[in-house]
């Protein structure tokens, strides 16, 4: 239930959340790697640099990279409402209209919108500055194409503001929490003054 008494999770909590989830999904995707490729599994992971090396790889190698990962997280927002990091930090996500336990079209949307962020920036980051400005030679070329390899990674990193709107946002919610009607909240109501719960319940 949402109620003026609802404290919601900020950016340091969810980020702390966050490397918890990566320290335990980091495990286990790179134990999948070794059972699948063995002693293989470092030359496997530096050729995959680029999405066009992703690509080109194995559909096991993605499989373990990006559908496990997300399974496991999709899994988690569905059973407990949060995933173990949010857990840990008593923190659990719910509708931000009802504060009800958040429905399955709300997680896939949830997770789906993170790819706002994410993808911007990994096309910039595959596809880098490697072209050539046809019209334009010599210094005149390096100038131009310096100044649009900036205007791209300018605007491959203006969607992590999504993420950051946490921090000043009333409800604390990312783009991707107001893309699927979702806040994150914590469980410290023990920790309110007597007082206030009392005014608040009676």
């Amino acid at each position: 239930m949402i109620s003026p008494l609802t404290e919601y999770a900020g950016l340091w909590r969810r980020s702390a959340a966050l490397l918890i989830d990566m320290l335990w999904i980091a495990p286990i995707v790179i134990g999948l790697f070794y059972g699948v490729y063995g002693h293989e599994l470092t030359t496997i992971l530096s050729q995959l640099n680029t999405l066009t090396e992703l690509e080109n790889s194995e559909w096991l190698t993605f499989l373990m990279i990006c559908i496990l990962p997300a399974l496991f997280i999709l899994w988690f927002w569905l059973k407990y409402a949060a995933t173990p990091g949010k857990l840990l930090f008593d923190c659990e996500i719910v509708d931000a209209r009802s504060g009800n336990p958040i429905r399955f079209p709300q997680i896939l949307l949830r997770y789906l919108s993170y790819f706002i962020y994410v993808l911007p920036l990994t096309a910039v980051l595959s596809w880098g500055c490697h072209f050539e400005i046809s019209a334009l030679t010599g210094t005149a070329g390096e100038i131009g194409k310096t100044i649009l390899c900036s205007i791209g990674y300018i605007f491959a990193i203006l969607p992590l503001l999504g993420l950051l709107q946490i921090s000043w946002d009333k409800h604390k919610q990312g783009w991707h929490d107001k893309i699927a009607h979702t806040v994150v909240i914590i469980h410290e109501e023990a920790t309110l003054p007597l007082a206030q719960l009392d005014k608040y319940y009676r």
